[in-house]
């Protein structure tokens, strides 16, 4: 499943905010908000990724109802290109902000995964797991609307890999509802300069 697409640009990595004994720094690092223009990959086990003749959509997950076919368990992943190498000595964190329509919180965590695509091997970085706490509201207008939430994953101070161009987010899914994907959608992510 795709989203619709979106002008691509050069991307810079923010400066950290350094400090000395003897002289803050009063230069203001801004974070970097990359709008996430990637795929979504529904796929089961034992899979690593969707077969070639899968059924191709173009949409949102969190506005779709995916399901599997024969109860077996779903696998959901997004993938992100960034079409430019970032050097993660840049930053402290990096942030996910999604918009969630899922019924049931506390039923899917994300991982984060930093790949480094132009070195042999495609080497990565995970930066662990956060549970998605938020559910989909309700109100009067609308039947249901998505909730926003921010997530955060801290970078290591030694990470395995020095830079990345890609980014992968497996959804990890509760074992009674993983039948069904999440209607959760990724919609950027913020690179946090160290020292913010």
């Amino acid at each position: 499943m795709t989203p619709d697409p979106v002008i691509r640009t050069k991307l810079v990595a923010p400066a950290p905010v350094i400090a000395n004994d003897l002289l803050t720094s009063h230069r203001i690092a801004n974070p970097l908000v990359i709008p996430f223009d990637g795929v979504y990959w529904f796929f089961k086990a034992p899979d690593l990724h969707p077969p070639r003749r899968s059924r191709q959509a173009h949409g949102s997950p969190e506005l779709l109802n995916i399901h599997s076919t024969d109860r077996r368990p779903l696998s959901m992943e997004a993938h992100d290109n960034l079409g430019s190498l970032i050097d993660l000595n840049c930053c402290g964190k990096i942030q996910i902000a999604i918009r969630n329509a899922d019924l049931y919180s506390e039923t899917v965590s994300l991982e984060l995964v930093l790949i480094n695509s132009s070195l042999p091997g495609k080497p990565s970085q995970s930066l662990g797991r956060v549970v998605v706490k938020s559910k989909r509201t309700w109100n009067l207008d609308q039947e249901q609307a998505s909730t926003q939430e921010m997530l955060s994953f801290v970078i290591p101070p030694h990470p395995t890999i020095q830079r990345f161009d890609e980014v992968k987010i497996v959804f990890r899914l509760d074992a009674f509802r993983a039948d069904d994907g999440a209607k959760i959608a990724i919609d950027h992510f913020v690179l946090v300069p160290r020292g913010l």
